[in-house]
């Protein structure tokens, strides 16, 4: 499992991401987002923490981890790792300290990234042991299965 070795010095989620996440998750009506055969990916360039899954509704907060989110949309998200990771389902967690969403997903699609340069990344994914301009890099998507009341 690719998982830090230390604890990351990064800030953590701001309420922005809450508020993006909600929006992107629940649409207003009447609006494209709305209709579900227009899905549209939305940037999503936060910090968020996911952690493998087995099914148990109770999950320790310890097992979670912090990902460089790079998309969402109603149907899923995506991030980036130094590496794929050694299991497919996971939980996500999305927000930030004061308000979260959970939610099971299920990692479907895994894409090498070369010449990723922004420097956020490169440092998250340093301390994770990985490079983000080399071949480590590692776009991972993911479908969401359903909300999670955790």
């Amino acid at each position: 499992m690719v998982k830090p070795k230390m604890p990351l010095p990064i800030a953590p989620p701001t309420p922005t991401a809450y508020a993006t996440a909600y929006q992107v998750l629940n649409p207003a009506p009447g609006t494209v987002e709305h209709d579900r055969r227009a899905v549209e990916r939305q940037p999503f360039r936060f910090v968020q923490r996911i952690a493998a899954y087995d099914g148990q509704q109770r999950i320790d907060q310890l097992r979670f981890f912090p990902v460089q989110c790079h998309d969402i949309s109603r149907r899923g998200i995506a991030f980036l790792l130094p590496g794929r990771l050694d299991f497919s389902r996971l939980v996500i967690e999305l927000g930030s300290e004061e308000e979260r969403m959970y939610f099971e997903a299920e990692a479907v699609n895994f894409r090498r990234l070369s010449g990723y340069t922004t420097r956020r990344v490169e440092g998250l994914l340093a301390s994770m042991g990985g490079t983000a301009a080399g071949p480590g890099a590692v776009l991972i998507g993911c479908r969401f299965v359903t909300k999670l009341d955790l």
